[in-house]
């Protein structure tokens, strides 16, 4: 609790501001707004900067690349609306196999990249961060597609997270991640009852 009352008193507004924007971020994601995307870019562009700081190389490098999706998840997510009958961004889906592949891919990736973490960069936790960090690339790109799984793998990867950030004495991250990981359950689950009529599935 102390630790948590003397990063509360030293938080630069930047941080603030960042934390601010990333909440209201998610919260316009879940509902299906494409102004989530603007604030996504400046939150992740101050994260950035924090993540470097910390010595969470992974997570520095995972919000500069949030900041090229936010541009592409706007493109994407415009398109979509424009071409609605109802004005919603048309929801995506994919089947069960298609995932099991695209995890199984993933983690070797992830083992790959945590490896070289460990031998050629002085990174804390480098497995996990590895883990959080090519998993929220990949949920990333299924959010621009507007495919429903993302949240799904935000649940897992914000859960992880907290512990994370934690462990690095970020306590606010921490919160954040913690809110994150509610509002990933809010987002499938509204996207899943606004979108019954206006869903698109593929099984590739």
């Amino acid at each position: 609790m102390d630790d948590l009352l003397n990063e509360l008193t030293q938080m630069q507004w930047l941080e603030i501001a960042a934390l601010v924007l990333a909440l209201g971020y998610v919260v316009t994601a879940a509902r299906g707004s494409q102004w989530c995307w603007p604030l996504a870019f400046t939150s992740t562009a101050i994260y950035t900067a924090i993540f470097w700081q910390s010595a969470l190389v992974s997570e520095s490098i995972l919000n500069a690349y949030y900041m090229a999706m936010a541009i592409v998840g706007w493109i994407s997510w415009h398109r979509s609306l424009a071409s609605s009958d109802t004005h919603q961004i048309i929801i995506q889906q994919r089947d069960v196999r298609w995932h099991v592949i695209a995890i199984t891919g993933l983690s070797v990736v992830s083992i790959v990249w945590g490896w070289l973490m460990h031998n050629a960069l002085e990174a804390s936790y480098p497995y996990i961060d590895a883990f959080t960090t090519v998993f929220a690339l990949f949920a990333t790109w299924l959010l621009t597609q507007r495919i429903r799984e993302n949240w799904l793998y935000w649940i897992v990867i914000d859960a992880i997270s907290i512990g994370l950030y934690q462990s690095k004495g970020l306590w606010i991250s921490s919160l954040l991640m913690v809110f994150y990981t509610v509002f990933a359950i809010y987002g499938w689950r509204q996207w899943g009852l606004t979108s019954q009529d206006r869903t698109e599935y593929a099984n590739a």
